[in-house]
């Protein structure tokens, strides 16, 4: 079987079923002169009748199309809007407005839009319904760092607290604990902002499990995160001395009690408040295993819920390609499907993603043994840009694991180095898809013969 060819397929299906202006064209849906939302496992109906004011704020990497699906809905109804997305994530949207900002640094215009989406929130009253379309990057998109009697921060403090973050292996939860406690947006701050507003929020998560305070940073949910908290993913990583100044000042200052901390589910700003999610990693997954059965595999879904080390990942992948079927149970190609979130912690100076760096240590070590059955392997995420590149993984088939038997030295260095995207790209290995406007973690396919 072609399997490089169907293992793109596969992902492509994937991230077909988490298209985010379908998610809200099902979630959303206007019956006469009521909103009916719908999520996973919930549902709401709204009766636009007791409301003078309608405000749709949007924020993502998936805030373009979701906002158009949504603007469609509610037509003559929407009074105000705004849209903030990443650089190059921008989709044209009949009257609304719409900032780009910069992702995973949060820059100058992630500051703007945070204080242009808390001016329209103050701006609604008892009689305005607000609806928050709300999808993964929005944690640095929108970027208003908190200011106290005790340390005002600034966006240079945001944006090295994030770069020190990032580069240390922390996981995405454990970040955006921190990021909530930085911010004047996040941890459940925008609801404060709109309060006493009625409000709905569609969530597109990005984040293992769905944790719904996490996702994003949880702007419009309940913290149920303290100030001890962040300061303990602090210390766990070591980076104290890492921090801006002013950050740790702020976070001690918290732990000691003399910052209120963020707002939890008793707080009565969400008393007017609905969140839900409308999509996910395992929606992605169960389309590609559909695809993948359509194509004629036995398939094995085996977890939403990756994580770890990327390299270490990689050669779980790899042992699972060079072990399986030992007991002849499986008389057709296999496709093994797995989605999640895996951490890179930074040891060189390299360029790459999580995914480049799983699909890289799968290569090289099946490199160093021998494989006799057909195979292709993609890690890729949803988004389609992985780390801070132009590539959404890798894709690696027997021609790519000739190709770095011959250079293994180098490649095993640039591995070292985390230099994955350099090494794909020389192996002619890299997925490259363009910004895919949704987000819902990665994927990982693993097609084999029988």
């Amino acid at each position: 079987m072609k399997h490089r060819e169907n293992a793109l397929k596969i992902f492509d299906r994937a991230v077909e079923a988490v298209n985010p202006y379908s998610l809200v064209k099902e979630s959303l849906l206007r019956e006469n002169n009521e909103l009916v939302f719908s999520g996973i496992g919930d549902n709401l109906r709204v009766d636009l009748s007791e409301y003078e004011r309608v405000f749709l704020v949007a924020v993502g990497k998936a805030a373009c199309p979701m906002a158009k699906a949504a603007g469609e809905v509610l037509s003559d109804r929407l009074t105000e809007a705004i849209v903030v997305t990443k650089y190059d994530h921008l989709m044209p949207i009949k009257d609304l407005r719409v900032i780009e900002a910069a992702h995973p640094i949060p820059d100058n215009k992630s500051q703007e839009a945070a204080r242009a989406v808390i001016e329209l929130a103050e701006k609604a009253s008892e009689d305005t319904l607000v609806i928050f379309l709300i999808s993964g990057g929005a944690s640095s998109l929108l970027a208003l760092p908190l200011s106290t009697e005790y340390v005002s921060l600034g966006l240079e403090d945001i944006k090295a607290t994030t770069s020190t973050l990032l580069a240390c292996g922390a996981r995405i939860d454990e970040i955006n604990c921190i990021r909530k406690h930085l911010s004047a947006i996040k941890g459940g701050r925008l609801a404060q902002a709109v309060y006493p507003a009625r409000f709905v929020s569609l969530i597109l998560s990005d984040v293992i499990g769905d944790p719904i305070s996490s996702i994003a940073s949880g702007p419009t949910v309940p913290d149920e995160s303290s100030w001890q908290d962040a300061l303990d993913i602090v210390d766990k990583y070591s980076i104290r001395n890492s921090l801006p100044v002013s950050v740790v000042k702020l976070l001690e200052a918290g732990s000691r009690g003399d910052i209120k901390d963020t707002p939890s589910g008793e707080d009565e700003c969400f008393k007017n408040g609905k969140s839900m999610i409308i999509g996910n990693n395992l929606r992605a997954l169960l389309a590609a295993k559909k695809e993948a059965i359509h194509l004629g595999y036995e398939v094995m879904l085996l977890t939403d819920s990756i994580a770890g080390e990327a390299s270490q990942l990689g050669l779980f992948f790899a042992s699972l390609a060079l072990g399986y079927n030992k007991d002849k149970a499986f008389d057709k190609p296999v496709c093994f499907i797995a989605g999640g979130e895996s951490t890179v912690t930074i040891r060189g100076r390299g360029k790459g993603g999580r995914n480049q760096e799983i699909a890289l240590s799968f290569a090289i070590s099946l490199a160093e043994k021998e494989i006799y059955r057909d195979f292709a392997f993609l890690s890729g995420a949803t988004d389609g840009n992985d780390g801070p590149t132009d590539a959404a993984g890798g894709i690696i088939d027997r021609n790519v694991v000739d190709f770095i038997k011959k250079e293994y030295t180098l490649m095993s260095s640039m591995l070292y180095d985390n230099n994955s995207y350099y090494a794909l790209q020389k192996a002619g290995a890299l997925l490259i898809t363009g910004p895919t406007n949704t987000n819902v973690c990665d994927v990982q396919i693993l097609l084999i013969d029988a």
